[in-house]
């Protein structure tokens, strides 16, 4: 009873923690601490392109779900979720009120991070993962709760940002990788697993995603074969390589229409396309409106 009270208290205090640190509807980023936050009181009616970098995500109220390649996902209240790679998909907030917003906390992860606790979780070795996912989804552990509201309630604290914060977040970690979730959150920091291979492919085509590329190139690049690469690939990211590319390239191509205020010719050219045609295309596909369109929408919402 007096354990359940406790987790019920956690997430209040969570849930009026976010508020208070949410400037207004979206999406908050804390870069230097590698924490955001989500506060959204409508639900969408259509799918919302993004690119989520390696990273853990807590939903403390509403639901929102995912959509990978040809996957869809739910993240609902109480649960989190771990992305081991930097991943394009499509979001849509499915349970949203102004009364009861969607909120959720952000904890951004590096591999040199994880690396750091692999071996004292895992002394042993990893265990073998039992089946490779886009994302992972489990329950919030009580645990974690408690961490979590901590860890908002220091990022909050000028005199715990610099000692007390980066601990909080060790453990929020360490208890990650003893949870449900530790194998494939392991995976990202230990060398030579399918998860780090991949994401040495990833973060070139991340570096490079306006020059040509062969999938034998990459290949190499996570010193695998060329079908095994693929076919890993394909089960990270829900998508092909040459895919993975184009959407960088579009999505890089919609930020910088709307930033530099280039023209759909400018812009497909900055991201690596040799034919305007082909841009228009892939972007009218992709995004459903063509470049010029897109960029007047969009500037009417800002």
């Amino acid at each position: 009873m007096q354990r359940a009270l406790s987790y019920q208290q956690d997430l209040a205090q969570l849930t009026a923690l976010i508020q208070q640190c949410s400037s207004g509807e979206g999406t908050q980023s804390q870069k230097k601490l590698d924490i955001y936050t989500n506060y959204y009181t409508k639900i969408d009616s259509e799918w919302i392109k993004a690119f989520y970098t390696p990273s853990v995500l807590f939903v403390a109220q509403g639901e929102k779900k995912l959509l990978i390649g040809q996957d869809a996902f739910s993240i609902g209240a109480m649960q989190m979720a771990v992305f081991p790679v930097a991943l394009p998909l499509e979001i849509k907030i499915t349970r949203a009120t102004t009364v009861k917003p969607f909120l959720g906390v952000g904890l951004t992860i590096t591999p040199e991070k994880i690396a750091e606790f692999v071996p004292k979780v895992y002394p042993t070795g990893l265990p073998a993962l039992k089946k490779q996912e886009k994302v992972y989804v489990t329950k919030i552990d009580p645990k974690i709760l408690n961490a979590i509201f901590r860890m908002m309630n220091s990022s909050t604290n000028q005199q715990e940002l610099d000692l007390i914060l980066p601990l909080i977040k060790d453990e929020i970690l360490i208890r990650l990788l003893q949870s449900p979730l530790g194998v494939p959150l392991a995976e990202l920091g230990f060398t030579n697993s399918k998860t780090q291979q991949i994401t040495a492919a990833i973060n070139w085509l991340k570096e490079n995603f306006n020059q040509p590329v062969l999938v034998s190139d990459l290949a190499k690049i996570a010193h695998m074969s060329i079908s095994s690469f693929h076919s890993h690939f394909k089960k990270t990211t829900g998508m092909s390589p040459l895919n993975y590319q184009k959407i960088i390239r579009l999505q890089t191509s919609r930020r910088i229409m709307l930033s530099k205020h280039l023209d759909a010719q400018e812009a497909g050219y900055l991201v690596g396309y040799l034919s305007p045609s082909q841009f228009s295309r892939d972007y009218k596909k992709y995004f459903g409106n063509s470049p010029k369109k897109d960029a007047l929408i969009l500037q009417t919402k800002m």
